[in-house]
């Protein structure tokens, strides 16, 4: 997983997001941070490629769609998803990242959610129910004031 691509203020972001849940007894996975627009571009070529080739099923194809199939999987793609080409990894501003927290997990004596933690350190989940793993640095994130920072307990 490359962070080295990532806004500073991303970059910040994501470091107190695994400070915090690491501190109410929670895992972060990251799964993908910055990409290349090169590497963003190969993602898309395995996706088109594996949809061009999932439902042949010719004899003459099958070893060439199991390789796909193969890389289609190792890259961790979503069958119903496209990468595209400008995406929140390419400039800098996005992460995939599974994270669990304990049941009943609490921060401040008050339950919290996995939500509601990603916001407290500047990051939304633009479309959880199609992407949950995808977390896009809020604007009002950038230049956070004072008041909206938040301290590690």
């Amino acid at each position: 997983v490359d962070t080295s691509g990532l806004t500073q203020a991303t970059a910040n972001a994501l470091a107190h997001l695994q400070r915090l849940v690491a501190s109410i007894g929670g895992r972060l996975e990251l799964k993908s941070a910055y990409r290349p627009v090169a590497y963003q571009e190969h993602l898309q070529s395995v996706w088109d490629k594996w949809h061009a080739l999932r439902r042949n099923r010719q004899e003459g194809c099958r070893a060439l769609r199991a390789e796909v199939a193969d890389e289609f999987q190792r890259h961790n793609l979503l069958e119903t998803q496209r990468p595209v080409t400008d995406s929140d990894h390419t400039r800098g501003v996005g992460i995939d990242a599974a994270l669990v927290l304990p049941a009943g997990a609490r921060w401040k004596r008050r339950r919290i959610s996995l939500d509601r933690l990603a916001k407290m350190v500047g990051f939304g989940r633009p479309d959880v129910r199609h992407d949950p793993v995808h977390f896009r640095l809020l604007a009002s994130a950038v230049t956070p004031s004072p008041e909206n920072r938040t301290e590690t307990p």
